[in-house]
């Protein structure tokens, strides 16, 4: 029997030819173009009349934040005072508490708080908790009425128990009777919501 008159010969034959016109129809993929190095090269010419990609840098200000550690962001807030006994917002405490509000809510800012509600030592300790944790959750809802997405904070009292100032006088009490910003973490970009 001759060679082309075997089954596999023509088998063969008819997979070359299905494999040969199978990949005739297929352009190759176009290689990759070259990425130019610097965000300048990408911007429009003038008088070039149309519009390019254009990659934006980073802001000084979101640049500052990436690089920051918690330490840093948390300079950047300050604590709300209450009067004795109290647990309304002065109306020191809220332009102190809306300072916090507009640096929160920069675009670049993904920081996760803890509001902390403190007393001064005077009371007993279950009483200065219940009025620590109601001077925590008036500034987290002061925050919340502005805007500040309750998914980003949370609340705790601690009381008298962590003062920042030891004296037995009103020079001292008065420090001590604060809601604290804590900075818990930076986030992640884009996981929160504005």
């Amino acid at each position: 029997m001759s060679t082309k008159n075997s089954p596999f010969y023509w088998m063969a034959t008819w997979c070359v030819f299905l494999a040969a016109s199978g990949c005739s129809g297929r352009k190759p993929a176009p290689a990759p173009k070259d990425v130019p190095s610097d965000a300048s090269s990408l911007a429009p010419s003038p008088g070039d009349g149309g519009v390019r990609d254009v990659v934006s840098p980073l802001s000084p200000e979101e640049e500052w934040f990436r690089s920051a550690s918690v330490a840093d962001l948390q300079a950047k807030l300050s604590d709300g005072h209450f009067d004795y006994d109290r647990d309304e917002l002065r109306s020191d405490a809220r332009t102190v508490i809306q300072q916090n509000f507009d640096w929160l809510t920069e675009p670049y800012n993904t920081v996760l708080i803890e509001v902390e509600g403190h007393c001064d030592e005077r009371g007993t300790e279950g009483y200065n908790l219940a009025l620590g944790d109601r001077r925590a959750t008036s500034v987290a809802g002061y925050l919340a009425s502005l805007g500040f997405p309750r998914n980003r904070m949370t609340t705790i009292s601690y009381g008298k128990e962590r003062p920042q100032c030891t004296e037995s006088a009103e020079s001292c009490w008065w420090r001590n009777r604060r809601a604290h910003f804590r900075v818990v973490s930076k986030g992640e970009p884009g996981t929160t919501d504005r």
